[in-house]
């Protein structure tokens, strides 16, 4: 296994902004600061510094009111240049279509309820091609919506432990990602299952990175539960990536199947494990004070990759979250950092075939934020 070496320094502009706040707080919170600067020295097999030094440039972003509310998007996709997809946790319908240029809402589905078209929240979306499929996380069935009309048909019904879906169209595949049922520490744990277009189950992803050396130790039942999948991407060398809030795996794609090539620590991390309870029948966990809360989106972006990262430190208070945008390329090595000019949501991000990228503003009238990325 192979991990990159860098060196992630304390952001002047957060530490001050956070100092001047009270005298108290920000002794607290300063050395929480100090904790993580000194944990962010990765060192790679070799043992020595990258010596990579990573640029940061600002990013303008404009803000697009939209004529419905937005409460607790998901995830989002363009369906094209113009058309945005959000899957909305806390609106009711659930799924939204918007113009990005006027903010008009052009269709719904999915609205709440147990009649025919209607779906219980929480659920999960990805595209294929111009279909949405929807996984209702409820009951575990499968939709498809045309986004012509309203209409939602049942196509599968998947495993009891998956907890989302996501399409790699260069492979025609799906990918779910799981959480465990059960509490037999002797039970193989997956981390992902592998779906074919008609949902017939041609693998199971089973390891876990373990780059934390206490936790090489624990039950897989344990590692399911932080190693928790925020995305999804294609790279350009035909693999895909994985991201989860700390590390970033990478798999080639080979004879139909997925094979584990190589894990990248983003961030430290450490975390305190709860055992099952009767209160709680599996076990959890919990980031320690004094790491970084980790990326939270991932994308496709020509020939690289951009993950959309929250880089407040767990356990110091923060009014707005300090979101920051990482271009990667196909083997991993962060390339650039773009700091946004307005308070924006970790989560959902989108780009565009064009190079539009989309988020989510951080206030309590959230809108759409859209930018052209520098590079296209």
């Amino acid at each position: 296994m192979h991990i990159i070496a860098k060196s992630y320094p304390v952001p002047i502009k957060y530490t001050y902004r956070h100092m001047l706040k009270s005298s108290i707080k920000s002794l607290y919170r300063y050395f929480l600061y100090m904790i993580f600067a000194a944990n962010c020295i990765i060192v790679t097999s070799c043992s020595k510094s990258s010596g990579h030094s990573i640029e940061s440039k600002p990013m303008s972003f404009q803000i697009i009111k939209t004529d419905t509310i937005l409460g607790g998007p998901v995830n989002a996709y363009f369906i094209d240049s113009q058309s945005i997809l959000v899957n909305d946790a806390k609106t009711n319908p659930l799924i939204s279509v918007f113009n990005i240029q006027t903010g008009r809402n052009e269709f719904q589905t999915a609205t709440i309820g147990n009649g025919p078209n209607e779906l219980f929240p929480p659920i999960r979306t990805t595209m294929v091609d111009s279909t949405l499929y929807i996984l209702n996380l409820a009951d575990k069935k499968v939709y498809i919506s045309n986004l012509i009309d309203r209409t939602l048909n049942e196509v599968a019904i998947l495993s009891k432990d998956v907890m989302g879906i996501y399409y790699i169209s260069s492979h025609q595949k799906f990918i779910a990602p799981v959480m465990p049922v059960l509490t037999d520490s002797d039970e193989v744990y997956p981390y992902a299952y592998v779906y074919d277009k008609d949902f017939n189950k041609v693998q199971e992803l089973e390891s876990f990175a373990t780059l934390w050396d206490k936790e090489k130790n624990f039950d897989r039942s344990v590692l399911s539960k932080f190693h928790q999948i925020q995305g999804i991407a294609s790279v350009d060398d035909g693999g895909i990536a994985i991201l989860e809030a700390h590390v970033l795996r990478l798999y080639h794609y080979t004879k139909g199947a997925y094979i584990h090539k190589q894990d990248i620590l983003l961030s430290p991390y450490e975390y305190d494990v709860y055992p099952a309870s009767k209160q709680m029948m599996l076990p959890h966990t919990k980031l320690k004070d004094g790491y970084m809360k980790g990326a939270k989106d991932i994308v496709a972006y020509g020939n690289n990759i951009l993950l959309s990262v929250d880089t407040d430190i767990k356990g110091v208070d923060s009014s707005l979250q300090n979101v920051e945008l990482w271009l990667m390329d196909c083997d991993g090595k962060h390339l650039n950092t773009y700091i946004p000019d307005i308070p924006v949501c970790s989560y959902p991000l989108a780009v565009s075939k064009e190079g539009t990228v989309l988020m989510m503003t951080d206030d309590e009238n959230m809108s759409l934020a859209v930018t052209r990325f520098p590079h296209l």
